[in-house]
């Protein structure tokens, strides 16, 4: 596992959970569906026997504290097992998602059986373990003809403030793995002998209500931000800030104006309408 993950999303799970974005509801069931994870049954005219036939079993790597295991669990076939290195991840996961299991484990080395997975997924992580000492492990695990999806959030940086926020970010990543330098995708044209030819698309993704504090916490849960010590997070919250402050009315969504001509404050960056733009990219693939 690489040190600035241990060490970043150890230091900043709580501020994973509170401020990292969902993912996009057309997104994950467009990804769903892709996976041949859809329940077909009619639930009336079902006996318990047939449904726990129709069961599917996922395993879900890198879970952290569960963003996306919540969007997996409303579908009702599916039985779910989250992977996750980090135990101060695993205790928040295990706090919001008690009934689902989550284990101690790493992407290269599962202690899961061979051959019992309808699916694996990866949800904003799989860049920090992109080997093919991964993929052979996901191979093992998975049934015959069975998938991998993996699915991310980045930044939407054709809104100008957005790219000045992630241009001022970039500095700081140094040899981080990360998933918009796209060198994960390398090791699949390594591994043809594993997986079939992939597919993905990319959706579009608003959220909302976003503060200042709201964005530089999702800023702080960046494992290479959550490893700096506090006077280095000090002096990157300030130029955040400022970035911020300076490109104000970009982002401002004023659609509720009566209301807010007379109420702005320095703490927030525009009305309950406000909006920060993100891209969500879904890829999937099949075991051969």
């Amino acid at each position: 596992m690489h040190s600035i993950a241990a060490v970043g999303f150890g230091n900043q799970a709580d501020a994973y959970e509170k401020a990292r974005p969902s993912y996009p509801i057309d997104a994950v069931q467009n990804l769903i569906q892709q996976l041949n994870l859809t329940d077909n049954n009619n639930n009336n005219n079902e006996n318990n026997d047939e449904t726990q036939k129709k069961e599917k079993f996922v395993i879900e790597i890198g879970a952290g504290t569960g963003k996306f295991t919540r969007l997996l669990k409303n579908h009702k076939n599916l039985k779910i097992l989250a992977v996750e290195p980090v135990e101060n991840m695993r205790i928040q996961f295990q706090n919001i998602i008690p009934d689902i299991e989550i284990i101690d484990g790493f992407a290269n080395k599962l202690p899961i059986e061979s051959g019992v997975a309808d699916a694996v997924i990866a949800a904003q992580s799989f860049h920090w373990f992109a080997t093919r000492e991964t993929l052979l492990e996901f191979h093992r695990v998975l049934k015959p003809n069975g998938k991998l999806g993996l699915i991310w959030n980045r930044n939407d940086d054709s809104a100008n403030w957005v790219s000045k926020f992630t241009t001022y970010l970039l500095q700081f990543e140094t040899d981080v793995p990360q998933f918009i330098h796209y060198k994960w995708r390398n090791i699949f044209n390594e591994c043809q002998d594993l997986f079939g030819p992939s597919n993905e698309i990319e959706f579009q993704h608003y959220e909302h209500n976003c503060s200042k504090e709201l964005i530089w916490q999702r800023v702080l849960s960046r494992s290479y931000i959550a490893a700096m010590n506090n006077e280095q997070q000090e002096i990157i919250k300030t130029n955040i800030y400022k970035i911020l402050n300076e490109n104000i009315e970009e982002f401002k969504q004023n659609l509720n104006n009566d209301n807010n001509n007379n109420n702005e404050s320095s703490d927030v960056i525009a009305t309950p309408t406000t909006i920060f733009p993100y891209k969500t990219l879904i890829f999937w693939c099949t075991k051969i």
